[in-house]
């Protein structure tokens, strides 16, 4: 089984007459298991979370004698791949799980690397060996220039993780036949909430963290304190995420901002985020950006009706509503806490569905199962797949 220091660098324990291979600090016995090096500098929350969930799903595949990339193969099988039919039968063939380690640089003795954050692609010791994930939607073009990091590693990249479906089309040319485009999705630990999850009084939830770009604060945390402004009691407001403080007082709203630095110390989201959303009654969403973030796939996942800003929408997901501004958001979730019209306004009644409806429609997109896929992606780049 997999140990772990802190849970950057994990110990396969030796077998009888099996070689060690040596990595900085620590022996990782191995055998004739591909170690495969997820990294990125550590800047908190979502990548730290991608990094070691990474390993944890490697770790189970390989307890369980369980080859990790024939699963992931079936998996990629339903997403937009382009189709190698060489490179999916090597991963077919893969007797044994590869050995997953993840740092915040990458380790030079690894057999193939996955970069979280695009710009340190650059950092690899083989780019061709290296799946390069994107994450963002190129909201400034010189980001992707031929000289800037992202722009080499993208153009060098062995392979490309798109987390969004019309990240493809927003580029005049592919570099790579190796590609995986989908969502990240929920962890499996979100799951659809149930008559004992609700609150008594009817709760609104937000997650995420203000982020200033350019003197505009991207994530529009305002636009969502004014929606709440509008609808008015009776409202209890649920927000998630670091730096929220000075929303915590929301006039006629009870408001709770849970701080994972400061109120969950030492926990991982898994242990603490699931139980909140499962209280939601609706879940608000309103980032500048036109991707979708990571929070509407939780709160989908845990049967709760998402409000979001115009997004551009990879699937069409069960509970999902557009709200082109806090006056439309504070009417829908008017609509869907009282079922009457709001402000005097005729509208229907919202029926987003049960949460096991709601829950379903993003089922086959889970954190664990997009692991799986960019390490198969990452196995087939090493030369001797």
């Amino acid at each position: 089984m997999l140990l772990f220091t802190g849970y950057h660098l994990p110990v396969l324990l030796p077998r009888d007459d099996e070689p060690a291979r040596q990595l900085p600090g620590v022996d990782v016995w191995i055998g004739g298991r591909m170690i495969v090096n997820w990294y990125a500098a550590n800047r908190g929350w979502l990548f730290e979370d991608l990094k070691r969930h990474a390993v944890r799903v490697a770790d189970a595949a390989i307890e369980a004698e369980d080859p990790l990339v024939t699963h992931a193969v079936a998996d990629m099988a339903r997403f937009p791949v382009i189709d190698e039919p060489q490179f999916r039968r090597a991963l077919a063939d893969s007797a044994e799980s590869p050995v997953v380690i993840a740092s915040d640089e990458p380790v030079e003795d690894a057999d193939v690397w996955v970069c979280v954050r695009t710009s340190e692609g650059v950092k690899s010791p083989d780019l061709s060996r290296t799946v390069v994930q994107i994450h963002d939607l190129f909201t400034e073009p010189h980001d992707y220039q031929a000289t800037s990091p992202r722009g080499i590693a993208y153009r060098q990249a062995g392979a490309l993780c798109f987390t969004h479906a019309s990240q493809p089309d927003r580029i005049c040319r592919l570099p790579t036949d190796r590609i995986m485009c989908r969502p990240i999705g929920a962890l499996e630990a979100f799951t659809p909430r149930t008559a004992d999850d609700r609150q008594d009084v009817f709760t609104v939830g937000w997650s995420g963290r203000p982020v200033k770009y350019q003197g505009r604060e991207l994530k529009r945390v305002a636009l969502f304190v004014e929606a709440v402004k509008l609808l008015g009691p009776p409202v209890r407001v649920l927000m998630i995420g670091d730096g929220l403080e000075e929303y915590a007082m929301i006039h006629g709203a009870l408001v709770e901002v849970h701080s994972p630095s400061r109120r969950y110390p030492g926990q991982h989201w898994e242990d603490y985020a699931p139980a909140l959303y499962r209280q939601m009654d609706s879940f608000c969403s309103t980032s500048e950006s036109p991707a979708v973030p990571l929070g509407c796939y939780e709160a989908l996942a845990s049967g709760v009706p998402v409000f979001s800003t115009p997004r551009e929408w990879p699937h069409t997901f069960a509970g999902t509503y557009w709200s082109e501004d806090a006056r439309m958001m504070a009417k829908q979730l008017s609509y869907l806490r009282d079922g009457v019209p709001f402000a005097g306004e005729m509208g229907p009644k919202m029926d987003p569905g049960s949460p096991e409806s709601i829950a379903g429609s993003v089922s086959e997109f889970t954190l664990e199962s997009w692991c799986r896929e960019n390490t198969a992606l990452a196995v087939g780049l090493d030369g001797d797949g």
